[in-house]
């Protein structure tokens, strides 16, 4: 006789039961399948804390009494508020009013502690909606055990962070607890006290516009993680940055920050280990463009050969006069248009990849690399355009060093051509051929390559 199961025993384990329906024609009866699997819960907490960027998968979960407080945590743990009014695809579906989330912690203030990642975003440009703001201030301190805090206002809004609501978010920074600060809009001296108290930082992320002048003595230690995704950076902020990135390992620089990359490697290239550069809102392109009015062959053959064959400088390409030498994964995003301009200049091509072309070679050859990730995004007028010399930079990498494990190469046309024309498009290319036998590359079509962590 088997032993009845302990309470401990019944408590570590979840039963979920599926029912399934089929009908076998139109006399026969329903049958109905039902099957009890029993999994501990250990391993369905590994299962949903994977699906933490999933919101519809937990919210659709949370709807089982059985698995709800097995999934609370999960789905609590990075939290989208969302004050003023939603003009945003950006933002979130599951993106919470604050007079929803003080109701949901009233009714279970549990999810105080399950909070992790806290997202606020702000869209708004009047008066009539700052009390949301002074409300969610007050809230904003009742959260205990926050690793990550991120502020994102939107392009278009004349927005200044009230004296309360900075307050509170210096109050939260300083919490030993916070390791992750990401500012994302436009920010002038509203927001240089935050700087100035991030005593516990170690990822700092910035996207937007950073127009602040008048900085303090600094708390900061160094940073490990520095994503520099600014369109514009000021030289007291860049100045002040500087002494805190001598640690750095992982370093993300896309718009402003490509041109910072020289300055940013004599400080860092010592410590630094993960490198992602992202091109495609850069000068370091080649821009090409017709007199024609008609995308005819003519005229796309002719911006084909510009643009692929060197007719044109890529603008703004930085120096790097030596690589990190312990830098071991890399990851270039690029881009390749042709597309309709405007009625002077109707059809145009830009490219990014020869840049990408050149920064690759600057690493391929380093003995420390491990792992090289490109990525392309081809935006053609129609699959009739697309040709072998929009990925022609592709041939002038050279070999790669012994010590790269893997390449992944992501294409993406948005026109959804056979896979099998790309795939034997990029065959055609020594680089592809060389990675191939060595059984290194990976080609991702279709795909977009993971976020920068």
């Amino acid at each position: 006789m088997r032993k009845p199961r302990s309470i401990r025993e019944r408590s570590h384990a979840c039963a979920t039961k599926f029912t399934l329906r089929a009908r076998f024609g139109p006399l026969q009866p329903f049958f109905k399948v039902q099957t009890t699997m029993r999994l501990p819960v250990e391993i369905l907490h590994h299962i949903f804390s994977s699906l933490v960027s999933h919101q519809e998968t937990l919210v659709a979960c949370s709807q089982d009494p059985v698995l709800l407080p097995i999934v609370e945590r999960h789905l609590y743990y990075h939290v989208n508020v969302f004050i003023g009014r939603r003009r945003s695809r950006s933002i979130s579906d599951y993106a919470l009013k604050p007079d929803l989330l003080s109701k949901r912690l009233s009714e279970n203030p549990r999810i105080l502690h399950y909070v992790r990642i806290l997202q606020i975003d702000i869209a708004f440009d009047c008066l009539s909606e700052m009390g949301q703001l002074r409300k969610f201030a007050k809230t904003l301190l009742m959260f205990p055990l926050l690793e990550c805090i991120m502020l994102r206002t939107f392009s278009g809004l004349q927005w200044s962070c009230p004296d309360f609501f900075r307050a509170a978010l210096e109050d939260r920074l300083n919490l030993p607890t916070v390791r992750e600060l990401h500012l994302t809009g436009s920010r002038d001296g509203d927001v240089s006290s935050l700087f100035e108290i991030c005593k516990n930082i170690k990822s700092l992320s910035l996207l937007g516009t950073f127009e602040v002048y008048c900085l303090g003595v600094s708390t900061l230690p160094q940073l490990k993680s520095l994503d520099l995704s600014a369109y514009f950076i000021s030289d007291p902020l860049r100045t002040w940055l500087k002494p805190h990135i001598t640690e750095l390992q992982s370093l993300k620089c896309a718009s402003f920050g490509v041109g910072e990359l020289p300055q940013l490697f004599e400080v860092c290239k010592g410590t630094l280990t993960t490198l992602e550069v992202d091109l495609t809102n850069t000068e370091c392109k080649v821009h090409v463009s017709s007199d024609s009015h008609d995308a005819n062959a003519e005229t796309l053959d002719s911006i084909r050969y510009q643009i692929m064959n060197g007719d044109k400088e890529i603008a703004d390409l930085p120096e790097i006069p030596s690589v990190p030498p312990n830098l071991q994964y890399l990851t270039i995003h690029s881009r390749v248009s042709l597309s309709y301009d405007n009625e002077e200049n109707p059809v145009c091509g830009v490219s990014y990849l020869p840049a990408a072309a050149e920064i690759i070679n600057l690493f391929i050859t380093s003995k420390s690399l491990q792992h090289l990730v490109l990525d392309i995004d081809i935006d053609i007028i129609a699959l009739s355009d697309f040709d072998k010399l929009y990925l022609s930079p592709l041939d002038e990498l050279g070999t790669a060093s012994a010590s790269i494990e893997r390449i992944d190469l992501y294409v993406r046309t948005g026109l959804t051509p056979p896979h099998d024309q790309l795939l034997s498009l990029l065959e055609d290319f020594t680089s592809i051929a060389e990675w191939n036998k060595r059984g290194i590359l990976v080609i991702h079509l279709e795909e977009s390559a993971p976020d920068w962590v």
